[in-house]
């Protein structure tokens, strides 16, 4: 429903070209320039000069920057897949969700269209897997626009949620319309819980 907005109104400054909030867009990239500026090796003679009080930065890993602050987790829905009825009037919904974090994660909760599922997936980095968060009725309409995954960091014990926004694509059916969520967009940043 972008393009109609776009249409309309014209462009949106808050939203970029692929249709990402621009917030999202700036977290992406100030995340992946402090992934760039980290080290590969840190010589010991640096470490020894941390350990004794001279430079108060920590040693950089696969959970903090260089700079000490957390590495957000980032989790995409590579793929949504409805299956309908016939007449469109039940929904299955499958994702395909993408860890792209530099460590491994667990999907601990969904929430979607009023249903929440529990499928404690592990997800090493790198990894995708699919997984059915909705079963029943076809919805009506567009009432239900966010979606949210809470994930877990297995080394550090982190838990976090990110937020989505669902994207239907409109069908009809005997004179009915309904609504078929056809893709899921991050919203925000992942927020800590």
């Amino acid at each position: 429903m972008g393009w109609l907005r776009n249409f309309i109104f014209g462009t949106d400054p808050a939203y970029d070209d692929a249709g990402l909030p621009k917030q999202v867009r700036d977290w992406e990239e100030a995340k992946n320039s402090d992934m760039s500026l980290q080290p590969d090796n840190v010589a010991g003679d640096e470490r020894e000069e941390g350990r004794h009080g001279g430079d108060q930065r920590t040693e950089p890993n696969a959970y903090r920057t260089v700079s000490g602050t957390k590495v957000l987790p980032t989790l995409t829905v590579d793929r949504v897949e409805p299956h309908t009825s016939n007449n469109l009037a039940n929904l299955e919904l499958w994702i395909t969700l993408h860890n792209r974090s530099p460590y491994d994660i667990e999907i601990t909760k969904v929430d979607l269209l009023k249903q929440s599922t529990d499928p404690d997936r592990f997800l090493r980095a790198g990894e995708s897997h699919e997984i059915r968060v909705y079963h029943g009725q076809t919805p009506r309409d567009r009432a239900y626009t966010k979606a949210y995954i809470d994930l877990k960091i297995t080394g550090t014990g982190d838990y976090f949620r990110q937020e989505y926004m669902i994207n239907y694509d409109l069908k009809t059916s005997g004179g009915a319309s309904w609504y078929v969520p056809d893709a899921l967009r991050k919203s925000l940043p992942p927020r800590d819980i």
